[in-house]
């Protein structure tokens, strides 16, 4: 009995040691797939979501310096890309996410060349044309002032940017996609559009409506079955810019010929940031309350009964809020940065008044029976589960009253009859969450 005893214990702890290797494993095996994740969530990112800076340097007598390093620093991340002059003393640094960079330029016997505030929007070379050294020591630092040019000479790629600032303060509405509209060569399609729409259904260089391409951080964006985009957004404090190309598009664009719709989000950085808002809209302050209608001329007043003016009813109510927000900062500073955007929208609308096609016996009705007919079941249903007896919508009389006689063959009584209307309420809810997380 002792030895099957321990036999037991050695199968025990040995099924255990299975149990935990199999319990690693699966914690590997979860850690390598957010691993994965998180280098693929860095890796979109980038791609055709980014944009480049490119310039010549040149000495004093204008001459090109090859050989000469050139480094471009992320001021919101302090990510650092280097890169060397030809031997034309030309360089170009791809594959910047946008913001504001900081360039300086190095090389042996001259004066170190600094350019702050260098902003970088995406599908957009920023020429900084010729940076010219001065002779001295690699130690000293000279300030360069300089300009993003009105004409992007590199490319023939038409792109137009809108910042974040612009995205928030433009009353869209969350209709991002309208921001196309206030680019030339760039129209309404209206009804003729066939596809989804974000809020705006448009045509580029009179090319078809479907012919556009949409991307949230230069992934496909687009819905396969019916065109337009397949996700929207509608957090304005998610997005960094949105940037639209009309034409000319670049050898890492495809798929279709009309605009391309590039929605770019945000991205942490090494300060901790958060925002925070909240739109209302609503019905109170709405006018037509108390007026008088006729059902031939129109709205009169005062009520004239022999005019055929009936009170109008009260505007139906409805309340928008839309409220959200962000925040964003660093899991590791200069290393790795994270941003989430929470978003909702709510609706509640009274809705428009809605009529019964049939006729049914009015609230005096109701009194009319109830005393002709005491006891009747069928009466006291009316009452407990009727049209009237269904508070919501605000149910009321619509249309002539008509009077009818009703029996249940012994007893005959002429009750009150009308169609019922009732304003049927409209909700709406939408939620948003978005994360982003760079490496």
């Amino acid at each position: 009995m002792k030895r099957y005893a321990n036999v037991q214990i050695l199968k025990k702890s040995a099924a255990s040691r299975g149990s935990k290797l199999r319990q690693q494993w699966l914690w590997s095996a979860l850690l390598v797939s957010v691993l994965c994740l998180l280098l693929g969530a860095a890796g979109f990112s980038q791609g055709i979501a980014t944009g480049s800076i490119s310039g010549t340097v040149t000495d004093p007598t204008g001459a090109t310096v090859p050989g000469a390093k050139v480094t471009v620093v992320n001021t919101a991340t302090n990510q650092a890309t280097n890169a060397v002059t030809s031997d034309s003393g030309f360089f170009a640094v791809r594959s910047l996410p946008p913001g504001t960079y900081k360039v300086t330029v190095e090389s042996k016997n001259f004066r170190t060349a600094v350019l702050d505030k260098v902003e970088v929007v995406v599908s957009q070379d920023l020429g900084l044309g010729s940076i010219k050294l001065e002779l001295g020591q690699v130690g000293d630092v000279i300030q360069v002032e300089g300009g993003t040019p009105l004409i992007e000479t590199n490319t023939a790629q038409v792109t137009t940017s809108f910042s974040t600032k612009e995205v928030a303060d433009l009353p869209l509405s969350g209709s991002f996609d309208a921001l196309a509209l206030f680019i030339p060569g760039v129209a309404d399609s209206g009804d003729s559009s066939f596809s989804n729409s974000n809020g705006a259904s448009f045509s580029s260089n009179g090319l078809r409506g479907r012919s556009n391409n949409f991307q949230i951080d230069g992934q496909s964006n687009n819905d396969n079955s019916v065109a337009g985009p397949s996700i929207f957004l509608g957090n304005q404090d998610a997005l960094e810019e949105v940037s639209v190309i009309t034409n000319d598009f670049g050898v890492e664009y495809g798929r279709a010929s009309g605009s391309i719709v590039n929605y770019v989000t945000k991205s942490g950085s090494n300060d901790f940031h958060g925002s925070g808002f909240e739109y209302y809209e609503g019905s109170f302050a709405d006018s037509h309350a108390n007026e008088e209608k006729n059902p031939v001329f129109g709205f009169c007043a005062p009520v004239n009964p022999a005019a055929g003016c009936t009170p109008v009813q009260k505007v139906p109510g409805f309340v928008e809020n839309k409220f959200g927000g962000s925040i964003g900062g660093p899991i590791k500073r200069d290393k790795a940065w994270f941003f989430f955007t929470p978003y909702f929208d709510r609706q509640r609308a009274a809705g428009s008044p809605f009529a019964s096609s049939s006729f049914t016996p009015t609230p005096n009705g109701l009194t009319q029976l109830a005393a002709a007919f005491p006891g009747n079941p069928a009466v006291a249903a009316l009452n407990a589960i009727g049209p009237y007896a269904v508070k919501a919508g605000n149910p009321h009389i619509s249309g002539a009253v008509r009077p009818t006689l009703v029996s249940d063959g012994t007893t005959s009584a002429t009750i009150d009859f009308a169609q019922v209307s009732r304003n049927v309420p409209s909700l709406f809810n939408d939620r948003e969450f978005t994360g982003r997380v760079d490496l």
